[in-house]
C-alpha cells in the first residue's frame, strides 16, 4: 500500500467515527434536551454529550489533514463531508449549552419555560 492510498483509508476511517461519535452524542443528551418526550429528572450526560462532539471534532480535523496532500478531489470530498459533520457538532453544542451549567450535577430536570435544574441525589 502507497502513502498516498494509506492516507485516503485513514481518512476513510476517521469520517465514519466522527459520524457515530456524533450520532453518539445525540443518543448521550437527548432525553434531558426533550422535556416534552421525558418529563421529570433525567441523568445529566451534558459532559459526556461534549466530550464525544470535541472526539468528533477531532476525527474531522485528523481526516482532512490525512488527505491534505492527497488530490484536489479526495480533499474536496473530505472536506464537503467533515464541513456536514463540524456544522452538526456546532449545532449539537448549541443544544446542550443550556445544560452546561449543571455540569457537576448528576440530574437535571426542565420546567415549562425550557430552564433547566440541577438536582444531585
Amino acid at each position: 500500500m502507497t502513502e498516498k492510498s494509506g492516507r485516503g483509508c485513514l481518512a476513510g476511517l476517521l469520517v465514519p467515527v466522527a459520524a457515530v461519535l456524533l450520532a453518539c452524542s445525540v443518543g448521550a443528551g437527548i432525553e434531558a434536551e426533550s422535556p416534552e418526550l421525558f418529563p421529570g429528572l433525567r441523568a445529566n450526560r451534558s459532559g459526556l454529550a461534549v466530550v464525544l462532539v470535541a472526539l468528533s471534532v477531532l476525527a474531522c480535523v485528523g481526516a482532512i489533514a490525512a488527505v491534505w496532500r492527497a488530490s484536489r478531489g479526495r480533499l474536496v470530498a473530505v472536506g464537503v463531508v467533515c464541513g456536514l459533520l463540524l456544522t452538526g457538532s456546532a449545532l449539537r453544542l448549541h443544544s446542550v449549552a443550556p445544560l452546561m451549567h449543571c455540569w457537576g450535577h448528576g440530574y437535571v430536570s426542565a420546567d415549562e419555560s425550557g430552564r433547566y435544574t440541577c438536582y444531585d441525589r
